[in-house]
């Protein structure tokens, strides 16, 4: 549609505005039923109430969206945080584990430290290669040290999920 003329009522209480169509046309009417128009010229008036009550709601709907927007972010960043404090608490477990990876792939075990996991707990005698590693890297201190950053990382985690993360995502529900 092509807008042609607008014109504001003396009273201030209408608009006029004329269009012209290059195809059929379904307009609202002023009970709520739909009116199709065949092409040409199109003649609508609008109370500037109904305008200004318009402009509250796309206002509202605007301001809805972006705190929804900046509720979403914030959610993601906590996550993100989350994610972070996690991997920075367990960096050494998980750095330990590729190196168990690495001496069994280099002793010449086919398979996975999973594998070897479980072959552990059904066997119940670690290979040599998963004995010598036990022994060297998971002595009880190394293993209390884990444990105490993992939960230090979990209180983090709780106090991030509670105070942060819950509120955004409750808000946004």
């Amino acid at each position: 549609p092509t807008l042609l003329r607008v014109q504001l009522s003396p009273s201030l209480h209408a608009i006029a505005a004329i269009v012209r169509t290059s195809a059929p046309t379904t307009v609202l009417g002023p009970n709520g039923d739909e009116v199709e128009h065949a092409p040409g010229l199109l003649a609508l008036a609008f109370r500037t109430g109904q305008l200004s009550r318009a402009n509250l709601e796309l206002h509202a709907l605007s301001l809805s969206y972006m705190q929804c927007e900046a509720l979403a972010e914030r959610a993601a960043q906590t996550l993100a945080l989350i994610k972070r404090v996690w991997d920075d608490a367990l960096h050494g477990f998980h750095a330990k584990m590729a190196s168990l990876d690495a001496e069994l792939t280099a002793a010449g075990h086919g398979s996975s430290i999973a594998q070897e996991l479980l072959g552990l707990v059904v066997h119940g005698v670690p290979h040599s290669t998963l004995h010598s590693f036990f022994v060297r890297e998971l002595t009880p201190q190394e293993l209390s040290r884990a444990l105490k950053a993992a939960n230090a990382a979990s209180d983090v985690l709780v106090q991030l999920c509670v105070t942060q993360l819950h509120p955004a995502l409750e808000m946004l529900i």
